[in-house]
């Protein structure tokens, strides 16, 4: 199997959901709560639960793990067998939940100085019906592709800092563009982006996102606005969810 390009389609689920629905994640006949998991040395294990959402189905679901690193501003997937990851394969009832334990193997899998990411990912592999008795679709069975998400899963160093430095450029007469570029030693969960001008009480901009932006790296967005802005030379008001979390900054527009 092309363990990369499987990984690669889960992010790709997991994002389109993650903008509908942050606390829960549904894919096709189960769901994954919550979405993302952090283990530290004073929180060495941690759990989420699988959700067999169909009523007359059976799930059989597989768990691996992928590191993940970022490489010239391109994910980069590998497999990994760092963390415990238990159970690895399970059977969920329909209606029923599995609770996963994910955890450090020992405290030596501590990064000192920089934390570390991979991806759990979740695949159901398999289904069968919960009643032997029940009508089934033969055809439909026969066309069961495997489905296939994965969260985030984050090593946090001994010493956690968290980071930014954001800037703003106006490169049009309708275009703003948004930097921010990791200062900490800890990746920043990027949920939520708003622009407001001076003297103003609504915001010129008011986009969501889902931005992972990984210790050292910067990120630019680019927007365009339905109408002309004169922000260029002026202090503007930065709005961001960043890691749960408001913040608010006055920047000046280059």
């Amino acid at each position: 199997m092309d363990k990369t390009k499987h990984v690669s389609l889960s992010l790709t689920g997991l994002v389109l959901s993650a903008l509908l629905s942050p606390a829960c994640l549904q894919a096709g006949d189960f769901s994954i709560s919550p979405l993302k998991i952090e283990l530290s040395a004073s929180a060495p294990f941690s759990t989420f639960e699988v959700t067999n959402e169909e009523e007359n189905e059976i799930l059989l679901m597989e768990l691996e793990l992928a590191k993940w690193d970022v490489l010239n501003g391109t994910d980069v997937f590998s497999e990994s067998n760092e963390m415990l990851i238990l159970p690895p394969v399970f059977r969920v009832e329909p209606g029923e939940s599995q609770i996963v334990r994910v955890g450090l193997p020992s405290t030596t899998a501590l990064t000192p100085g920089t934390e570390a990411s991979y991806r759990v990912v979740i695949t159901n592999i398999d289904s069968e019906a919960a009643d032997p008795d029940a009508d089934s679709n033969e055809d439909a069975a026969g066309l069961q592709m495997a489905i296939s998400v994965s969260i985030p899963l984050f090593v946090l160093p001994n010493e956690p800092v968290r980071s930014a430095r954001w800037a703003l450029r106006q490169v049009s007469d309708n275009t703003i563009e948004i930097d921010a570029t990791n200062t900490g030693n800890v990746h920043l969960d990027i949920r939520e982006l708003l622009l407001t001008a001076p003297n103003q009480d609504d915001p010129v901009l008011d986009e969501p996102t889902v931005t992972y932006l990984f210790p050292e790296a910067t990120y630019t967005w680019t927007f365009e606005t339905q109408t002309p802005l004169n922000l260029k030379g002026k202090q503007a008001t930065l709005s961001a969810w960043v890691n749960q979390d408001d913040m608010t900054l006055e920047l000046p527009v280059s």
